[in-house]
């Protein structure tokens, strides 16, 4: 190879040295000369790019040489394998179920755990002898042959696996058949229980299992559901169900109650289906429990009396059926120590009743309580909740009142309740499709004596901080009665120091979420709504806005409103003096 460049450079210097005799004088080359540059410049031109193409070769080269000083190549397979497990999905949990919809792990180049394997035999080697690399399991079934091709990606993971823990998730996703195919849908369905039968033999190890199926073979009097292992789950902790059934008494609720008494030391349940009739809650570690679907308030009672760490309880309350058994009369007090977070939905008069005149929850946090979403037939229960709080001495952070019959009034108690007044940092009010009360707008709007009161002895009528930790807010504004009303409570909580007076510190607004309720007159419009999207485009900048609209019926006194609602422009947003 020496040899053929050091020719190649002799030949290169005969060319130069033939065009430079050219260069000696300033005439212009004759018509037989001209073919002869020609030839030769392009004879240059060629080797330049033999010397581009041996550089890049050359450049190729060093690089790979200088690799093997890298110092990867001394890192040990311990501290190799790590590094693997950082660039894997993360282990899935009911908060956070990421990649759901995409088997896992697959060939594809894209998949990382694929191109670790095929950088070389050293890696490849690591990759497969690292346990926590295989024991995350993504399974989607959409085709009725799916499960054909999961038996080998199932053994090999339950072999590299070893004895570590397995997050299991099986999705049934019927995307690909038209509403009519019946028969298609149920054999994806079946044939998702034919993988969960397989990945039973390994129950023991289960750690994590979400199951969600879009769709539930209703024609089919026996489903083969697999049978649960004697020595049930005993290292399960956490399950999210996802099966849209039409009753309680599926073979899919019965089967996934039997599963869940099988999990004694279950920490987490997710229940987005219908939840069975549970007599027994043998789960004394458990600390979250959400059924979204519905539950029967016997079914919750049991739960709550059961598991004594529960933390939080997330529920949507079902009302009995005639083919129920009645509920048992609930008028002992229950003291759930570490409950602190409590959201209940759909509740009737009854249920609210006895949920607040039985519990008492001195780590409440957070409280949502939501009735139907029909207009109310029953009178909301004051005196119990007020006693509920006074029970329980708590210390609420956020509190969300929807769909519920409570007073003005009452409200404004509650707001101004020690307990809730000085630590509440969200509020949500919501009634139907109820604008808020006037009042209670008003009250929550801050209110900040003078800097002379401050410094001067306090007394008695001195106005109290209402609110003073709230910085996130939801309500239902009438965007022509309480624009101005609504315009003067973001201002006093969206001051600027620097230009307002404010002696004490108060956080501001992060989080507006804000439906604004609009008259509807034909050829008409409201005027407000432009100077309210002006100042929340304004607070947007920095805090996060939700502004949304719906139409309802103006009342009599609405309809000559319009024209006094101009002065929302007359002074500036940022000139506001609180």
């Amino acid at each position: 190879m020496a040899k053929n460049i050091e020719h190649e450079s002799e030949e290169i210097e005969d060319e130069i040295f033939k065009l430079n005799s050219f260069l000696d004088n300033n005439e212009p080359p004759s018509s037989y000369q001209i073919p002869f540059i020609n030839e030769h410049t392009e004879r240059l031109d060629a080797y330049l790019a033999k010397v581009h193409a041996r550089l890049r070769k050359v450049r190729g080269e060093i690089l790979r040489y200088r690799s093997i000083l890298s110092g990867i190549r001394r890192l040990p397979p311990e501290i190799l394998s790590e590094i693997f497990v950082h660039c894997m999905r993360p282990i899935p949990t009911t908060e956070h179920r990421i990649g759901r919809f995409k088997t896992y792990p697959n060939s594809s180049p894209r998949n990382a755990l694929y191109a670790l394997c095929q950088v070389c035999r050293k890696w490849r080697n690591v990759a497969l002898s690292t346990p926590a690399l295989w024991c995350n399991l993504t399974i989607v079934h959409e085709t009725p042959t799916a499960h054909e091709t999961y038996s080998q990606i199932i053994q090999h993971c339950s072999e590299r696996s070893r004895v570590s823990p397995l997050y299991i998730t099986l999705l049934v996703a019927n995307f690909t058949c038209l509403e009519e195919e019946e028969e298609e849908k149920t054999k994806i369905f079946v044939g998702a229980l034919n993988t969960t039968d397989k990945l039973l033999r390994h129950a023991s190890r289960w750690h994590y299992f979400d199951f969600n199926a879009s769709w539930y073979p209703y024609h089919l009097a026996d489903i083969p559901f697999p049978v649960l292992p004697a020595t049930g789950l005993p290292n399960l902790h956490e399950v999210c169900f996802s099966i849209h059934t039409r009753g309680r008494r599926f073979g899919a609720a019965l089967w996934m109650l039997q599963l869940l008494q099988a999990s004694p030391n279950l920490r987490r349940i997710q229940f987005n289906a219908l939840v069975p009739n549970i007599e027994v809650a043998p789960w004394t570690l458990l600390q979250s429990f959400e059924a979204t679907a519905g539950v029967l308030l016997k079914d919750l009672f049991t739960i709550l009396k059961s598991c004594s760490r529960l933390q939080v309880c997330d529920a949507c309350l079902l009302v009995e059926n005639e083919e129920d058994p009645p509920s048992p009369s609930l008028k002992s007090e229950l003291v759930l120590q570490n409950l602190h977070t409590l959201n209940l939905s759909e509740l009737l008069t009854e249920e609210l009743t006895t949920v607040l005149g039985c519990l008492t929850l001195p780590a409440l946090r957070k409280l949502s309580l939501s009735g139907p979403s029909d207009e109310p037939v029953f009178e909301w229960p004051h005196q119990s909740f007020i006693k509920l709080l006074s029970r329980s001495q708590c210390h609420l952070e956020s509190l969300s009142l929807n769909n519920l019959a409570f007073s003005e009034g009452q409200v404004i108690n509650y707001l101004s309740l020690s307990n809730i007044n000085d630590t509440l940092e969200d509020l949500e009010i919501k009634q139907w499709e109820w604008p808020i009360p006037s009042k209670v707008l008003k009250h929550v709007t801050f209110k900040l004596p003078s800097t002379t009161s401050i410094t001067s002895t306090p007394s008695p009528s001195m106005p109290i901080m209402s609110l003073p930790r709230l910085h996130s807010v939801s309500f239902i504004v009438h965007a022509v009665a309480q624009a101005v009303l609504l315009r003067d409570f973001v201002a006093s909580r969206w001051y600027n120091i620097a230009r307002n007076d404010v002696p004490l510190p108060i956080p501001r607004l992060e989080h507006i979420q804000i439906l604004l309720a609009v008259p509807f007159l034909p050829n008409a419009s409201v005027s407000s709504i432009e100077a309210i999207e002006r100042v929340f485009r304004r607070v947007s900048l920095v805090a996060r806005v939700d502004l949304n609209e719906f139409t309802i019926q103006p009342s009599a006194h609405e309809l000559h409103a319009y024209a006094a609602i101009e002065k929302l422009d007359e002074d500036g947003f940022f000139d506001y003096t609180i």
